[in-house]
């Protein structure tokens, strides 16, 4: 994925699931039970793998707790700003997010230190 993020990305491996996803203004997709492994994270978003094909510009709420830092999980809003086809059945996600809560924060420059 070509790189457009402002802020370095860290290596990570979350397992995250989707239940919802949201647009502004528009019905969601609800009941999607869709796994998720999160690739990377930086400052200002993250990339995932996923076997679903998700829509871009729709939103997702996130809790996000990297486990070797023994944080408490961190909950945050996501939009889906590209996907990229990786194989038959892979689909890598680039997305920011909507609000940076400042413990969501400290945990990523924990981590950043940490490695």
């Amino acid at each position: 994925m070509e790189e457009r993020r402002r802020h370095f990305r860290y290596p990570v491996t979350i397992q995250l699931n989707i239940s919802d996803l949201f647009r502004k203004g528009f019905d969601g997709i609800h009941d999607l039970e869709s796994p998720i492994e999160v690739a990377d994270i930086s400052r200002s978003g993250l990339c995932f793998v996923s076997e679903c094909i998700l829509p871009v510009g729709y939103y997702l709420n996130a809790c996000v707790q990297i486990e070797p830092l023994s944080t408490p999980p961190a909950f945050t809003g996501i939009k889906i700003l590209r996907v990229e086809f990786v194989n038959r059945t892979l689909y890598r996600y680039g997305c920011e997010f909507t609000n940076l809560p400042d413990d969501l924060l400290s945990i990523i420059d924990t981590y950043s230190m940490s490695g």
